[in-house]
Parts: C-alpha cells; structure tokens; sequence
C-alpha cells in the first residue's frame, strides 16, 4: 500500500521537482532527482515524486475525493481546509518508500521538501492517515 504525503498549494505557479532538488542541495549536497521523479538521497531512493497542476486529472481527482472528506468535520480547521482546497492550484505528491529503513530515518530525508514549500508558498501539507498540517502543526486529523 502506498503511504502518500501531498503540499496543495494556492499559489500561482508550482515548482518542478528540479527546482525543489536545487533547494535541498543548498543545504544538503546528497540529494537527487532520478530520470523517472525519484527522490534520491546519497543515491538511494526515498520517494517517487511529482508535480500536478490543477488541469491534471488526477489533481482533480484528489481534490473532489478531499473535499468530499470534510463533509464529517465542523469548526474552523475544516472550513480552512475546504478554503485551500477549493482555490489550491497546485500539488507536489510524494509517494514515499521506506524500503526496509527506519521510518524517522526515511521522514527526516523528506521533511525539508515540507519545510521549503512552506516557507515559500501558501498551502497545506496532508499525510496519509494522519490529516492536514499547516506550519509544521495538525490542524485537522484524518477520521479513521
């Protein structure tokens, strides 16, 4: 099963995987991109990688299947949410493989993309089985 982690963004333009590696090679040198969206590290893959704007089907897609998810939930976090999603533009989807390594180990490779998204673009990052953060902080957990 695949354990998918997603930066929906409201902003404009999105990056391409390229210039989200040019970032992390400013503070760590080990990472790449491989010739099919692969997320490397020291040359070992952590994830497979991809960009979709809002005219991709998929985009759409997950969206519709979000928005529909925040039918259970009242208050404000999830009013914050719909908001994001209903004008969210863009998406950065990691599927991440932990290939027999420790899961702090394979997240603290993956946590900086989070980290520069957030700092340079508005949106939220959702994980899978666990909900929507925004800023590093759950602000809406995913019902189980």
């Amino acid at each position: 099963m695949a354990f998918l982690m997603r930066f929906i963004s409201t902003d404009k333009s999105a990056p391409t995987t390229a210039e989200i590696v040019r970032a992390l090679n400013k503070s760590d040198r080990a990472y790449g991109l491989g010739a099919h969206g692969e997320l490397l590290y020291g040359g070992d893959i952590y994830a497979l990688f991809e960009v979709f704007d809002k005219d991709d089907e998929q985009f759409e897609e997950e969206i519709e299947e979000f928005l529909e998810s925040l039918d259970d939930y009242k208050g404000d976090a999830h009013k914050q949410v719909r908001k994001v999603l209903k004008k969210a533009r863009w998406m950065v989807v990691l599927q991440v493989l932990f290939a027999n390594r420790e899961t702090e180990t394979v997240l603290n490779r993956i946590d900086p993309i989070w980290q520069i998204l957030a700092n340079y673009c508005d949106g939220l990052l959702q994980v899978d089985g666990e909900g929507f953060y925004e800023a590093g902080e759950l602000i809406l957990a995913e019902s189980l």
